[in-house]
Order: structure tokens, then C-alpha cells, then sequence
């Protein structure tokens, strides 16, 4: 009989111990946090996915409340203690702590979002400002085919929700490729006239 203490517990679901003489068992291996989500695991926080491309696995922040739960978190910004202005390879590779502030990596999203399936992309705004009139207002956006892909990890969001409170604001990004302060990708229109 093992002693409860020599247990520790991960994601309140799999329990490991260091006991060689312990029956193998396989944890399943979802591969996106709906799948966490349809399993039983309702609580929003930190989970590692192993979706189509990732064979050791990726860790992600999932959402298991916003609009039906199941939501793999790309970005999350709470109260600015993380320097977004970045450049191109910290955008690359991701950057912050999945428990606070972060950014899951350009590399990440493309290698999700190339395999199969359709994604969506769901934008939650809330602002924060110590000012009556406008802390918590909220507002969202949805689309329902959201890509990246590439070398400059380009934008695909096409199927807006018009459901959406936020208004469709990356429209005008699409198929835009991403920059960052020390690679600039954006598309530079010249207009010369003749005086």
C-alpha cells in the first residue's frame, strides 16, 4: 500500500509516484482543449495538448469558461507587466509565463493552424483603466477561419461573427504577413503626384 504523501497531483486528474514496481497506465493525449474540455477538465489553467505535429506535446493556457470553454489562449494580457514590444524572434519562439502575461509563439501557431481542422479565432477585450466611466467594458470578435502561415507567419481570418461586439477590425490585416519593431512587413503604398 502506498502512502498518500508520496503522490502529487497534476491538472487534478493523473497521479504519479517514483515507485518502479507500479502498473504502467497511459494518460490520454488530447489534442486540443476542447478535447480536455469534453473529457471532464472544466477548470480554465494550464494543460499540454498534443495536437497533429506537436509529438511532444505543447503546453497551452485553456479556456474552459468564455463562450462554452475549450479555447486555446494565444495571447493574454492582464494588468501590462509583460514588454510586448518585441522583436521578431521573441514572437517566434513566444515569450512570458502561461500563468500570467504571454504570447504562445508565432511557430506554435503556425504549426497549429497549417494541420488539420478549421480554427477560429476569438478576441476579448476588457478595458482596465482606473476611470469609473470606462473600467469593465467589454467587447469580442470572432472568426470562424483563422489561419498563420508561412515565413512571415501571415494572417488568414475570413467568417466574421457578426454577433461580435468588437467590431471587424482585422479585415484590413488579412493576408497581411506579422511584424515586429526590427522586421517590418507592413505593405508601404507611395503615391506620387506631378505638381
Amino acid at each position: 500500500m502506498q502512502n498518500p504523501a508520496d503522490f502529487f497531483t497534476h491538472y487534478g486528474s493523473v497521479y504519479f509516484d517514483d515507485d518502479v514496481d507500479t502498473s504502467l497506465f497511459s494518460v490520454p493525449q488530447f489534442r486540443s482543449c476542447d478535447e480536455v474540455l469534453q473529457a471532464g477538465h472544466i477548470v480554465s489553467g494550464i494543460y499540454t495538448i498534443f495536437p497533429a505535429g506537436f509529438n511532444d506535446g505543447l503546453q497551452v493556457y485553456c479556456d474552459m469558461e468564455t463562450d462554452g470553454g475549450g479555447w486555446i489562449v494565444i495571447q493574454r494580457r492582464l494588468d501590462g507587466n509583460v514588454d510586448f514590444y518585441r522583436n521578431w524572434a521573441d514572437y517566434q519562439v513566444g515569450f512570458g509565463s502561461l500563468s500570467g502575461e504571454f504570447w504562445l509563439g508565432n511557430d506554435n501557431l503556425r504549426r497549429l493552424t497549417e494541420t488539420e481542422g478549421k480554427w477560429q479565432l476569438r478576441i476579448d477585450l476588457e478595458d482596465w483603466e482606473d476611470n469609473t466611466d470606462w473600467e469593465n467594458n467589454t467587447a469580442w470578435a470572432e472568426y470562424d477561419d483563422f489561419q498563420i502561415h508561412g515565413d512571415n507567419y501571415t494572417l488568414q481570418v475570413n467568417s466574421y461573427n457578426t454577433r461580435s461586439t468588437a467590431g471587424d477590425s482585422l479585415q484590413t490585416h488579412n493576408g497581411r504577413m506579422f511584424s515586429t519593431k526590427d522586421k517590418d512587413n507592413d505593405i508601404i503604398v507611395v503615391v506620387i503626384t506631378e505638381v
